[in-house]
């Protein structure tokens, strides 16, 4: 607890010094404030100010800041009157595709790209957005090209730490460990090592971890052309798991595509036995029931079970959030060279090759396949209809049912009940009930009290924007088999025939 009330000291302290320095500045302050990276500062700082006094550069940076953490309320009616102040400008056109960007819809955010002349492509904010649109798409050339533009800028963006978390999020979403480690070893010779020692050890850890993990694919060896592993039935709700023995111990992995990196270890006893590598301190949160909890990031080179081994397993080591969690996660949408199937009908995990998993859908029989577009970067995303309304959906192994984000609940409307739970840890869980139907390609999931909930977990710390829905293995389970196609940047949801 001590180490929790350290970690909010320092936080808190960053923002009155922060502060100090902006009450003192201007439009050139809150600049260099966003050129570090830290959004969550400016709409902290800013929020009193009288914005009528201030520039129009400061009243757009305090907006795009607002946009790209997900205060949306705010955004909107600064939004309404920063447009009226700036009349229709080339900034406001930008900050409107970022802000349908933060709501998930990428087609009325490519739209206001397209309206944008040709003469302002030099905008940074509007290389970020081009950028972020194609790494939504996972389209990671198009995406690169982006980041090598504002890498080489003119204005030394590429210098800065806002250009070091992009890139950040880039290379570990593209597998690119190489340069991920070339990135934070560049990052370290930037930085004064006496002024900032833990900051250095930290960059100097990961750069290390990164190296040795370079090359090393998160991948399936195996000699044959098809693996089936059946999920454990456990008292653990539609949770899918399976199990892996090592000597006289067996260790419970969560199959967890809510995951961000393929491979989380919970389990002290585990990360001894597989000797997994340490790198750098992190911290994340796991499940609903705790806040962040402290950890480091690990690289372990093989996981063996009894018909295949799994290489290059990058991931993080964050302590269980209660007794009985699982031992580990893993994310089986990170997985190259086989496609992963998860299969919620005959309860099992498939590993195929392509030639057998083309062999095995042409011979389907009484099922249906759907082949549905994958987009995000960090997670498995969907397009679906909500009550009519085109979103995306995350097809989320570590939740449940059907639920809802909270913002995205009060865009349609919804009539809402509340509710409240007792957790685990004895902490009452507040959330809401609502009516909806979800249309998957042609399966149509209707629920008349899907849980509400803030998708604040799921929300992307650089665009704002958090999934509209979560499909759980609840809603699938009987039903699917779901196959991951990343190189195709497909979904594949194979289901019985029905007349």
């Amino acid at each position: 607890m001590s180490g929790n009330r350290k970690i909010i000291t320092i936080q808190v302290l960053i923002v009155l010094i922060l502060l100090t320095s902006f009450i003192k500045g201007d439009s050139e302050t809150i600049k260099d404030i966003y050129l570090n990276g830290r959004l969550g500062n400016i709409t902290e700082i800013c929020k009193d100010h009288d914005l009528d006094k201030k520039s129009l550069v400061f009243q757009l940076l305090y907006l795009e800041a607002l946009i790209r953490t997900g205060e949306k309320e705010r955004a909107d009616k600064l939004f309404e009157k920063t447009k009226k102040i700036a009349g229709n400008k080339f900034d406001i056109h930008v900050l409107e595709g970022m802000r349908h960007l933060s709501r998930g819809d990428l087609i009325s955010s490519a739209d206001s790209i397209n309206s944008i002349s040709k003469e302002k492509l030099s905008s940074v904010s509007f290389i970020q957005l081009r950028y972020f649109i194609e790494l939504y798409k996972r389209d990671f050339s198009a995406a690169g090209s982006l980041l090598n533009t504002l890498l080489d800028h003119k204005s030394g963006f590429g210098k800065s730490n806002l250009f070091f978390l992009l890139a950040s999020e880039f290379y570990r979403s593209a597998m690119d460990f190489d340069k991920l480690s070339s990135l934070y070893r560049k990052k370290m010779k930037g930085i004064k090592k006496r002024d900032n020692r833990n900051y250095y050890a930290n960059l100097k850890s990961n750069h290390k971890l990164y190296k040795r993990k370079s090359g090393a694919y998160f991948r399936i060896d195996s000699v044959k052309d098809k693996v089936e592993i059946p999920f454990e039935n456990g008292n653990k709700s539609a949770l899918k798991s399976i199990t892996l023995k090592k000597g006289n111990k067996k260790f419970s992995i969560l199959l967890d595509t809510g995951n961000t990196s393929g491979w989380l270890i919970h389990s002290r006893d585990m990360r001894e036995e597989l000797k997994s590598l340490r790198g750098g301190r992190t911290v994340m949160q796991v499940g609903t029931e705790s806040g962040k909890l402290d950890g480091f990031n690990i690289f372990c080179r093989a996981l063996d079970f009894e018909e295949f081994t799994l290489s290059g397993l990058y991931g993080n080591y964050i302590p269980k959030p209660r007794q009985d969690f699982f031992d580990a996660n893993l994310n089986p949408a990170m997985i190259r060279n086989r496609i992963v199937s998860l299969d919620f009908i005959n309860n099992r995990l498939i590993l195929r090759t392509r030639e057998r998993f083309v062999a095995d859908i042409e011979q389907l029989g009484k099922m249906e396949v759907m082949k549905i577009p994958w987009f995000g970067y960090k997670y498995p995303m969907v397009p679906v209809l909500c009550n009519s309304k085109n979103s995306l959906a995350i097809i989320e192994t570590g939740a449940e049912n059907i639920s809802l984000g909270s913002d995205f609940a009060s865009e349609l409307g919804i009539p809402l009940t509340e509710r409240s739970k007792y957790l685990s840890n004895g902490k009452i869980f507040k959330y809401s009930l609502g009516s909806v139907s979800v249309q998957l390609g042609k399966y149509l999931f209707v629920r008349d009290k899907a849980e509400v909930w803030p998708l604040k977990r799921f929300r992307n710390h650089l665009t704002g924007f958090a999934p509209h829905v979560i499909i759980g293995p609840e809603a699938l389970e009987g039903k699917f088999i779901v196959s991951f196609i990343p190189e195709e940047n497909i979904l594949v949801f194979e289901y019985e025939r029905k007349n």
